[in-house]
């Protein structure tokens, strides 16, 4: 079997105390599995800033894994970081030499399990599902005052019955996968086949990024456009009865999402917040009832 050629990137913010964070991102990524070049896109500026993010990620090489960090020191806002890998994709995407594309923000895990169950599920999808929809992830963070889980970006449980999903087999398994009321999840990662429709699709393009009038929001950095640039394909013509086309795989008879399908938001900020007005309040076994 012929090993998936990953190209992906990751935008750091440049501080000096999610150094560590972003050690953790790159260490849970290591794989035999697979070759995988990473980009660390920053917006560090001194040599002495950009030194320290070498020497972290230099950290427990792996013979399968190439590491590069281009500085771009000179945006007119730091959320404009998170889309400068666009072109970088697109690059990555013309050279041929990829099979497989990955976005994250700087406190997203992206472990080995889930990319290379992202993999074979996608996979499994296209010799048994034509409409579109590939697999997705839930972000969570643990909460010390509760001692659990808690699914970042979800504000309510859904239903088992009346939510859509589609159905499928995975490793010996019945899955079930459902469409999430908020399907961000500070990512993407895409085949050949998805990566060649997103470079051609208007969100790929900052131009027509709806947020960017919003940049300076006071009260939400960004004003929504970092959350932008990590959407995708999410909102891209899903089919009916589906308004998003990535979707989270579950156990078919517990409705317990597969933890090769849950990432963990490094920060735990919202989970510690916990007046974050109902992010991070439910329980990684609580997102789907039965009715």
């Amino acid at each position: 079997m012929v090993k998936p050629k990953i190209f992906r990137c990751i935008a750091f913010h440049y501080k000096e105390d999610r150094l560590p964070n972003l050690q953790k991102i790159i260490e849970a990524s290591y794989s035999d599995d697979y070759e995988l070049h990473t980009v660390i896109t920053t917006n560090a500026i001194n040599e002495s800033d950009l030194e320290r993010v070498v020497n972290e990620v230099r950290i427990n090489g792996n013979a399968h894994s190439k590491i590069e960090i281009t500085s771009f020191p000179n945006l007119p806002n730091p959320w404009l970081l998170t889309w400068t890998h666009k072109q970088l994709m697109l690059i990555a995407f013309r050279s041929r030499r990829f099979s497989h594309y990955i976005y994250t923000e700087d406190d997203i895990r992206l472990s080995e399990d889930n990319i290379l169950n992202w993999i074979a599920l996608k996979t499994t999808l296209d010799l048994t599902d034509k409409n579109g929809c590939f697999p997705s992830f839930a972000r969570v963070e643990y909460c010390k005052k509760s001692n659990g889980w808690k699914y970042t970006d979800q504000l309510r449980p859904i239903s088992a019955r009346e939510t859509p999903h589609i159905e499928a087999r995975f490793h010996s398994q019945r899955v079930k996968l459902y469409q999430l009321p908020n399907p961000y999840q500070a990512m993407y990662i895409y085949d050949d086949e998805l990566m060649g429709e997103y470079v051609s699709a208007p969100t790929f393009q900052i131009d027509n990024c709806k947020s960017l009038k919003n940049i300076d929001n006071k009260s939400w950095g960004g004003g929504g456009v970092a959350e932008d640039s990590a959407l995708g394909l999410t909102y891209i013509k899903p089919k009916y009865p589906f308004l998003t086309r990535n979707l989270l795989p579950v156990d078919s008879y517990t409705c317990i999402p597969l933890p090769g399908f849950l990432i963990h938001h490094l920060t735990n900020n919202y989970a510690e917040n916990h007046t974050s007005q109902g992010f991070a309040t439910i329980g990684i076994d609580n997102l789907i009832f039965f009715d």
